[in-house]
């Protein structure tokens, strides 16, 4: 159940920066001339991974009767999230070199630094996010008869 809700949370977190890409355009993603990406996209980027972890926190819960399993998505997040920021914190990751022009939404996944500090601090929004969506889903359920 709790990869499941993984895969929730991939799908809403993918479409969502796709869309968000797509509206704002390399420009408003990226520093000028680089693969850096911007204030407003770290912001983008933070809202949705809480809001990604929120969704799959509700699924997982309306699927599952064990109240466990989002807590199991939410450590499991957390783990893959720190296991996928290893290379940005040992400082592995090639520099891309300047960008020209603008980029596919798949260039500009691959090639998009973030800071090391979202690359940590997105894991722990995605995990809150699972916990306060099993939570609202339990606070609801209460009130009804």
């Amino acid at each position: 159940m709790a990869l499941a809700g993984y895969l929730v949370m991939f799908v809403v977190l993918f479409t969502t920066l796709t869309a968000m890409y797509f509206g704002l355009g390399s420009e408003r993603t990226f520093l000028p001339g680089s693969y850096a990406v911007t204030p407003l996209w770290i912001a983008v980027f933070c809202f949705f991974q809480f809001d990604a972890g929120l969704v799959a926190g509700v699924v997982v819960s309306k699927l599952s009767r064990d109240r466990k399993v989002p807590f199991l998505l939410a450590a499991m997040t957390m783990g893959l999230g720190v296991v996928m920021a290893l290379p940005a914190v040992l400082g592995t990751v090639p520099d891309a070199g300047p960008r020209i022009g603008s980029l596919t939404n798949m260039d500009a996944m691959m090639q998009a630094q973030t800071p090391v500090w979202i690359q940590l601090i997105a894991p722990a929004l995605a995990a809150l996010g699972v916990t306060v969506g099993s939570m609202l889903l339990s606070l609801v359920g209460r009130r009804r008869p």
